[in-house]
């Protein structure tokens, strides 16, 4: 919790608001820091929690999805150009359609400067996919952002 105004953390359940600025959060104008501090527990509070999407601590630079027409049975390579503040410890890609996780995920290993794997579709019925990458940094920030969209069509020879 430092002092005003270098401010405390970025908490993913703070709702609290930026609307007054200065050391006591009571002068007029935003300073994006929240008014009312973030109670951690019951002795220890943040009293200038970080609003807003100031701080990202993972987010996706570059990312590909190929091909993003597949038959069932094919593989997808996945490619993400991530940027952490911290050392991630997990990546991994996983598949929704309208709106539910499915069947199959991969996960993603660096290499180079980017997170690279093969999503499998052996285990979805063909349809429209979402392909939503989730990754974990060493202080237990997630973030789950979506690649993009892959159709699976069904092989000849098969019902679709």
């Amino acid at each position: 919790n430092a002092n005003y105004p270098k401010g405390g953390n970025l908490w993913s359940d703070y709702l609290g608001k930026d609307e007054m600025a200065g050391p006591g959060q009571d002068v007029s104008g935003k300073d994006g820091f929240g008014d009312e501090p973030y109670q951690i527990n019951e002795v220890a509070k943040d009293d200038y929690p970080i609003v807003g999407n100031q701080v990202k601590q993972i987010s996706v630079i570059d990312k590909s999805l190929s091909p993003k027409d597949a038959k069932v049975g094919d593989s997808i390579a996945v490619i993400a150009k991530l940027k952490s503040k911290y050392a991630l410890s997990q990546v991994a890609v996983h598949a929704f359609q309208s709106g539910k996780e499915a069947k199959g995920y991969a996960r993603l290993v660096l290499s180079e400067d980017s997170y690279k794997g093969t999503f499998p579709t052996a285990l979805l019925d063909p349809g429209k996919y979402d392909i939503v990458l989730s990754a974990r940094d060493s202080r237990g920030y997630e973030l789950q952002e979506t690649l993009g969209s892959i159709t699976v069509r069904s092989r000849s020879g098969f019902a679709s």
